[in-house]
């Protein structure tokens, strides 16, 4: 559906920039505008609110999340406003350049007090690029084109370096990553990276399948993450769109991923080698340098899931694709029609899926809540079997249900649910914990013991596994491996000391 609305967008801006050129950029520059000083506004208005209450530092600004989810994804809009503000404030004339100015400040100054690393990296890598555009298209100097094709050549060899040869376990070392501390995430990231590898050598032709990657990940283990191994931690994403594009869609569509960005680039890098015009060159640098920006941000983040990333890519490759001249004289049309379309249609496209998104959240967040509530699930209360058979984060839906059965000791009626969400997500661990308890409870000790095994393989260090697995061995009278597996339990567990002592008595 994101692929369908893209080329749809697609088509529409670079239709625009066509036929419609110079109308056109003005129109979106100051709809850029617009937006941008909107959710700069707003976002000025909740750094304030912690300031005065705690002050400023990067932990501390996280509810900074204007219109947008989170602080990252928010950085992330802001930062891919700039080049186009950046480009009306060089395009407009004085009577309005000032509040293109003013909106840069404020954008520049929001991001600065966000600092989210990977748009600070982007951010630097924009700077960069778009001096260099300009310094090959202006003067057609031969180092700068040079340096122009090092970089992304360079990059991409590093990226197979890390990715494939391993070396990026031994780049966490060197920089000394450790999860609970302050690069925690980092070191993290790092090894959930090295096995979203792991999860496409084992798929590498066409991949897990579009959106699956949440649901595969568990199939490579979940060893080496902190979070999972200590608490029921869910990962819907690996945080590098160019990774998950190769894990869902293998080999081809990740060259067809990075296929794109190479004809982008090169097209481009031809068109500022033989542009004589000033404004054209500054144009293009502009708004190439930020098309580079915004896939560094991707190799850190998810921006392709989010409606507001899809919607302003399209319109930096429309603009980087569409036709310097053209044989059609540019139809006259009033910049405000433009404009006044652009911003309906952003904000419609935006609300839509804005609307759909919070109606799934509504209905998982319901049956949560009976979930918490001991109150039973029916299909009434959630079910759609293309929508809502799973959460954002790869839950099946159903998993939901087995608790509610599980909770009120039906446990056929658990176990039944249980297994329809295995169907969805074979490796899904919170459903191999729970059918393996409602077995357990239920008096049927082998299938219990396969799905706890089962869960033990995919995180070989989970506490409440190898707590319950203990006790199923228990339960059997089996004191070596109770001892065996209650071992391995943290001593600050709850109830491990008395199980300890129940287990010596056996």
């Amino acid at each position: 559906m994101r692929l369908g609305l893209f080329v749809i967008l697609y088509f529409f801006f670079k239709w625009l920039f066509n036929y419609h050129k110079e109308q056109a950029v003005t129109a979106i520059t100051r709809s850029v505008c617009a937006l941008g000083l909107t959710l700069g506004i707003l976002a000025g208005h909740q750094l304030y609110l912690v300031f005065l209450d705690v002050g400023f530092d990067r932990f501390t600004v996280a509810p900074v999340t204007g219109l947008s989810g989170n602080k990252n994804i928010l950085s992330g809009t802001l930062f891919m406003l700039l080049p186009f503000l950046l480009l009306g404030a060089y395009r407009s004339e004085k009577k309005i350049r000032w509040l293109y100015i003013l909106t840069i400040l404020l954008l520049t100054y929001i991001l600065w007090q966000l600092r989210t690393r990977s748009i600070l990296i982007a951010t630097l890598v924009f700077s960069i690029m778009a001096l260099l555009c300009y310094w090959y298209g202006a003067y057609k100097n031969k180092f700068a084109k040079t340096v122009l094709i090092a970089i992304p050549s360079i990059s991409v060899v590093l990226f197979f370096m890390l990715f494939f040869l391993g070396y990026l376990s031994e780049v966490s070392e060197f920089l000394q990553l450790k999860a609970g501390s302050k690069t925690g995430t980092l070191a993290e990231r790092f090894v959930i990276w090295e096995k979203s590898i792991e999860l496409y050598k084992q798929h590498p032709f066409l991949g897990v399948g579009s959106g699956n990657w949440k649901i595969a990940f568990p199939e490579v283990g979940l060893e080496g993450l902190s979070r999972a191994e200590q608490t029921t931690t869910f990962f819907a994403r690996p945080h590098n769109d160019w990774i998950q594009i190769l894990c869902e869609t293998g080999i081809i569509g990740g060259l067809l991923w990075i296929s794109i960005w190479i004809s982008l680039f090169w097209k481009n890098s031809v068109i500022l080698g033989s542009s004589i015009i000033q404004k054209q060159v500054i144009q293009r640098s502009l708004i190439l340098a930020g098309s580079i920006g915004f896939a560094v941000f991707s190799a850190f983040s998810y921006p392709l899931e989010r409606i507001e990333f899809i919607i302003l890519l399209a319109l930096y490759i429309a603009f980087l694709n569409h036709r310097l001249t053209s044989k059609n004289k540019s139809k006259k049309i009033h910049t405000h029609r433009i404009f006044l379309i652009t911003t309906i249609a952003f904000l419609g496209i935006a609300s839509v899926y804005g609307f759909l998104r919070i109606q799934r959240e509504y209905f998982i967040n319901a049956i949560k809540d009976k979930t918490v509530k001991n109150q039973q699930i029916f299909n009434s209360d959630y079910y759609h079997p293309t929508i809502y058979s799973i959460t954002p984060i790869g839950i099946p839906v159903k998993y939901y249900e087995g608790i509610s059965y599980l909770q009120t000791a039906d446990y056929n009626s658990a176990i039944k649910a249980f297994q329809e969400a295995l169907l969805i997500a074979p490796n899904d661990l919170p459903t191999h914990l729970n059918i393996g308890v409602s077995y357990f409870r239920s008096d049927q000790t082998e299938k219990a013991l396969y799905h706890y095994h089962t869960a033990l393989k995919i995180s070989p260090k989970h506490q409440n596994v190898l707590f319950n697995t203990a006790a199923l061995y228990y339960k059997l009278r089996d004191k070596q491996k109770a001892l065996e597996y209650l071992n391995k339990v943290q001593d600050d567990y709850p109830r491990k000391k008395e199980f300890l002592e129940a287990v010596y008595q056996l």
